[in-house]
């Protein structure tokens, strides 16, 4: 046990790799810190709306399905605002905080996939760090979904890699709920989930048995009902206009 202990400390504290990621790390937050101290530079009006929906949703006046005035973008991201508004008090700068976390927890599941496939993943950190001014404004960005697709995205792609390797009903249903509920957050993750399973389609093994084939339907079946079931709230939507206003009204507007 002491032996273990001793070993996990030398590859943390002598591991190159583990360093560079580390410092890379530290340094994509000491520069999004610099921005978000400096927050009145860049806080734009649908941030605002996205800050007063937040604080509708914590005076329990309004619990939002879309952004206010569409009929897209969920609200993930309001309803995190909130929660954090609740915790640390309404400012524009825990208002910027949240799309930052979602960031951050984008860049560590990018780095496990990519630490996965390629041996110096902190190369991507790199970059990450220190991209052009533009990712680095859009990562501080409460947009209303943005930065949250971005995170579920990745998410999907981190587990549709632990699928290649369980091939676990579980994981696959899991897959489907997160798609479904991305493309809820935003349309704009569609071509990115056609494109990643064209890939692993064309990655995959396509002689299919009989028996195989029966597998896999019944398997497909529950991953769409999973699917539909992310897509939930944009049904909620439909129906409440559906019965409040009449089905060409619903249909119009959806």
């Amino acid at each position: 046990m002491l032996e273990k202990i001793k070993n996990l400390i030398k590859r943390f504290f002598f591991s190159r790799s583990l360093i560079f990621a580390m410092t890379f790390f530290l340094l994509l937050m000491i520069i999004r810190v610099i921005y978000l101290i400096n927050w009145e530079i860049f806080l734009d009006s649908d941030e605002s709306v996205v800050g007063i929906m937040a604080k509708h949703i914590l005076e329990n006046r309004e619990f939002p399905i879309f952004y206010y005035g569409q009929s897209y973008l969920g609200t993930l991201e309001q309803f995190t605002v909130a929660l954090f508004f609740k915790i640390f008090g309404i400012s524009p700068i825990v208002l910027k905080v949240v799309p930052l976390i979602y960031f951050l927890l984008s860049v560590i599941l990018l780095y496990k996939i990519a630490n996965k496939i390629y041996q110096n993943a902190y190369y991507l950190l790199a970059f990450l760090a220190v991209p052009p001014f533009y990712y680095i404004v859009w990562s501080l960005k409460a947009r209303g979904g943005f930065m949250e697709m971005v995170f579920l995205c990745i998410l999907f792609l981190y587990f549709l890699f632990v699928y290649q390797k369980n091939n676990k009903p579980a994981t696959l249903y899991l897959l489907s709920l997160i798609a479904g509920f991305s493309v809820y957050i935003n349309t704009l993750s569609i071509p990115f989930f056609l494109s990643v399973l064209y890939l692993n389609y064309l990655d995959s093994d396509k002689t299919i048995s009989i028996i195989k084939f029966q597998e896999r339907a019944i398997k497909y079946f529950f991953s769409f009902i999973f699917f539909i079931f992310g897509l939930l709230p944009i049904f909620i939507f439909f129906i409440i206009y559906l019965v409040s206003y009449g089905v060409f009204f619903a249909i119009g507007f959806v």
